[in-house]
């Protein structure tokens, strides 16, 4: 232990907070909470101290401490998850792609719309989750929509110039409030009592409507009754799949944990008002070498910090230390008890086995999944390296592409396998800046030069700005035939980099090209039409077109919407507007008498508006 490293042990708060383990270029090892930032930091430097593998190769890693002071444990906890989440720290148990999980979003508006999101930002809306299964997401949206017909957030029936409601709404899943077609007060009715299905009151709900059908029929209200009816009928189809498992109307998440061979997997069933309205299944990575009371607790840190859909009670299979300040946070935002525990016997033990049986299920999937998947993935790689010849089995493989759309805008892509695995977070994007119109090849390589430059600065720098450029790829992979080939070649080698091994994956025929440096020419390598190793080039070359076309449609995006008008000199942004709201499109202006346009515009700008159209 450094002496600096022992002063800033020595002047530790005894308050609660977060600190941040870190090795000697500074790089964040591990994130953690404390009631007493003193008693639990120094813990891991005792001497003598019964610390796990895995903490003990922490511990010898650590060069430098931080910390940072919160007023409670619960502020700890939710500081710690947001430090987890952007650090992803090594030897933190981290919930894997929790970004990705899909929300219910329900808009705070005169007309709510309801719709799906991937974050919680808009303060003044309702979110439903996180759900880790998007397609059943979806399909609980469709069936919903039927018996609550909602508007979605860009609705056809918001623009004006319609002048009549849009097409859902003749198949019965719009109700255009716009058009006055129904009240705001039935269609908020409507969202209510959609948002109630949601939060588990679905048999209220059904109880309510069979209510007003009897009255309506009664009534004889008959058209009125036959809505309530269908609606009925739908509910209940809904209903079937929900799972009675308890007679009182409780409110309960029950956690399942099952581990193998560094794999975990964690199923949570959740129970609203006696029924099981979802199972929720999550994969964790960093988990080789913890313990399951380290994977719970980042489980309860992680995901109840974005949970919106919140219970009365917790069940967990062991105590777990992450409970106490879990139980205290939700309470807090339930502004009423909610419990955290781990259940002995009865209705609430069942439901937590019924979650561990799940669990086991759902890991034997993963594992058998995972197995045949490495099988596949180490043979594809073994034939790429006996094909193309190299010292090794290929393990970090670059793949390039180049998209332009419509003649303007021009970008690539740098997407990065690891082991035959897709590596997103070494993933890099370029605009290209310096190629004016079409020209693919020059593009290949400004991106190529850009990218090994990079290469360069990082191994004069101590501490890489971005990890990613700072490794040199085992193999290189080109959108393209012989031509791109030869013209990354030349690229490669203008920034000394041309001993990376380099082939080409032509799109028309699926031919690989492999280049030698040595008689500067590509030859053509035959892989089988059934080879894992030509899929593998085809995931990743498949990989960097997507990537590329993204970027390209999100600068597309950004920059609006183009047209004979942004040619035009004197013709900027404003006037562009004005006449476009004016005549509607480039065909009217070009018919529009000049006078017109000058008294839109002026008379120079509509001098050359009329001139050059």
């Amino acid at each position: 232990m450094t002496e600096s490293l022992k002063r800033k042990l020595a002047r530790l708060p005894a308050q609660p907070g977060v600190y941040l383990h870190k090795d000697a270029t500074g790089k964040i090892l591990y994130v953690g909470k404390a009631k007493s930032l003193r008693s639990r930091v120094r813990s891991y430097f005792q001497k003598g101290a019964d610390h796990d593998a895995k903490t003990k190769i922490l511990v010898s890693k650590i060069a430098d401490v931080d910390w940072i002071v919160t007023r409670s444990e619960v502020e700890a906890l939710l500081t710690e998850s947001n430090f987890i989440k952007h650090y992803r720290p090594p030897y933190n148990v981290v919930l894997r792609d929790d970004k990705h999980y899909q929300f219910i979003k329900v808009t705070d508006e005169p007309w709510p719309r309801v719709t799906t999101a991937r974050n919680t930002e808009d303060t003044d809306a309702r979110y439903f989750g996180p759900y880790t299964n998007g397609r059943a997401v979806r399909q609980t949206l469709k069936m919903l929509r039927r018996i609550f017909p909602y508007c979605l957030p860009k609705d056809q029936c918001d623009d004006p110039s319609r002048g009549r409601p849009c097409l859902y709404y003749d198949l019965g899943l719009c109700p255009s409030p716009q058009y006055g077609k129904i009240s705001d007060a039935d269609y908020r009715r409507n969202v209510d009592e959609l948002v109630r299905v949601l939060s588990g009151q679905a048999d209220k709900v059904l109880k309510q409507l069979r209510a007003e059908m009897t009255a309506a029929s009664r009534s004889r209200e008959y058209e009125r009754a036959g809505q309530l009816r269908d609606q009925v009928s739908s509910l209940e189809a809904l209903l079937e799949g929900q799972q009675a498992i308890d007679t009182k109307p409780v409110n309960r998440d029950a956690v399942g944990l099952a581990r193998d061979q560094g794999h975990a997997v964690l199923v949570l069933v959740v129970v609203r008002r006696g029924r099981v309205i979802a199972r929720q299944q999550f994969a964790f990575w960093g988990t080789g070498k913890s313990s399951d009371a380290e994977v719970l607790d980042g489980f309860l840190g992680q995901y109840y910090k974005a949970a919106t859909d919140l219970p009365d009670e917790v069940l967990i299979p062991f105590t777990a230390e992450n409970a106490a300040p879990v139980a205290k946070y939700l309470s807090e935002r339930r502004e009423r008890k909610v419990t955290v525990e781990e259940p002995k016997r009865g209705n609430r033990r069942k439901l937590l086995d019924l979650a561990r049986v799940n669990a086991d299920e759902r890991l034997r999937q993963v594992r058998d999944e995972w197995v045949g998947d490495q099988e596949r993935t180490a043979g594809a790689l073994e034939e790429l390296q006996r094909k193309l010849d190299l010292p090794e089995r290929p393990q970090r493989i670059e793949c390039y592409d180049i998209s332009t759309l419509s003649g303007t805008t021009t970008v690539g892509s740098m997407t990065v396998f690891l082991d035959g695995r897709a590596a997103p977070a070494h993933y890099r994007r370029f605009r290209v800046q310096h190629v004016k119109g079409v020209d693919d090849y020059a593009a290949m390589q400004e991106v190529l030069r850009r990218r090994f430059a990079r290469l360069e600065k990082a191994r004069g720098e101590s501490e890489p700005s971005d990890a990613s450029f700072a490794t040199v790829p085992d193999l290189v992979v080109i959108d393209g035939g012989k031509g791109q080939v030869g013209a990354a070649a030349a690229a490669l080698a203008e920034t000394g980099a041309d001993r990376v091994p380099l082939l080409g994956l032509a799109k028309r025929f699926e031919d690989v090209y492999r280049y030698d440096p040595q008689s500067k020419r590509s030859t053509e390598v035959v892989l089988p039409k059934d080879s894992p190793a030509l899929y593998l080039l085809q995931r990743i070359r498949d990989e960097a077109h997507r990537f590329a076309i993204t970027y390209g449609r999100k600068l597309r995006r950004q920059r609006g919407p183009r047209s004979a008008l942004d040619e035009l000199p004197g013709i900027g942004p404003v006037k562009k507007r004005q006449l476009l709201r004016k005549f509607g499109s480039v065909k009217r202006i070009k018919q529009a008498p000049l006078p017109e346009l000058e008294t839109l515009v002026g008379k120079a700008a509509g001098k050359v508006v009329k001139e050059n159209l």
